[in-house]
């Protein structure tokens, strides 16, 4: 199987979906793959972000996705995605950068890594250290800055504190800890990241990949896919059963009539790396 192609179609696949997340109501996405309410709040604000065009379709800006691969034995020179990786935006950089480098920390790996590069200046931020500033020449109406110690021009002093103007971020956060954030910074690092929230919620949780092979046939009716291109996916895709899919009832009903046996399956974790 040309990898290529898979993820090709898989890109395409996976982008409509994202899109047509909250606009579907056929295919009522959020229903079959529900997130914590905080988490659809957060999409449902960045859908309206995009429509007001304060942030580019999703197609434009998935951030860093990851595949799994496994090889099949009994068909050698094929490969197959399990699961998509999206959490994270620096790893694929500092994996395609330093490799295995390992006695670093990571994350000063990624600062030393900007700093080298000569076109960034990268600096570690907590959450806690973020400020949203208010400005007339933001759509947001305010612009982003966090706690700092560095001489920059876009430094400013308020309420005592030295802030410097945040322009671009890479959050390295598990998807609980994105609660703890409030809601008006949260919305304003969702617009400044480059791993996009879109991919970070959906695109990374497990369950992705079951609501994209159940949705190829309407994909092709959509012609978001072709046949060939959804034949691909099919085959380059493991089996992804989700709960509460018709697909689980099926298997239970199966498993329950000793036709499958349960060791040949396994349960995955839905919002883990």
């Amino acid at each position: 199987m040309n990898v290529a192609k898979l993820h090709e179609a898989l890109v395409s696949g996976l982008s409509s979906i994202v899109d047509t997340w909250w606009t579907d109501e056929q295919a009522a996405f959020p229903r079959r793959m529900p997130l914590e309410p905080h988490e659809e709040d957060l999409l449902r604000w960045l859908h309206e972000q995009c429509e007001a065009n304060n942030l580019r379709p999703f197609k434009n800006c998935q951030g860093h996705w990851r595949s799994d691969l496994l090889l099949p034995s009994d068909h050698p020179g094929t490969v197959k995605i399990c699961e998509i990786n999206a959490r994270y935006s620096i790893n694929a950089q500092l994996l395609a950068a330093y490799g295995y480098q390992y006695r670093t920390p990571y994350i000063e790996m990624f600062v030393s890594f900007a700093e080298q590069s000569g076109r960034v200046s990268a600096i570690i931020i907590k959450p806690v250290d973020l400020r949203l500033i208010r400005s007339n020449n933001s759509k947001t109406r305010y612009d982003l800055y966090c706690l700092s110690d560095r001489d920059c021009p876009d430094m400013v002093s308020t309420d005592g504190e030295r802030l410097d103007r945040v322009y671009q971020t890479g959050l390295q956060l598990f998807q609980h800890e994105l609660r703890s954030i409030p809601t008006d910074i949260l919305r304003h690092l969702a617009l400044h990241s480059v791993n996009d929230l879109r991919s970070v919620l959906l695109i990374h949780d497990k369950r992705i990949l079951g609501v994209l092979l159940q949705e190829l046939d309407s994909l092709v009716s959509k012609q978001v896919l072709t046949a060939e291109q959804a034949a691909i996916i099919r085959h380059g895709v493991v089996p992804t059963i989700n709960p509460g899919s018709p697909e689980l009832s099926g298997l239970i009903d199966q498993q329950s009539r000793s036709l499958i046996h349960k060791d040949n399956y396994i349960i995955k974790p839905v919002r883990s790396g």
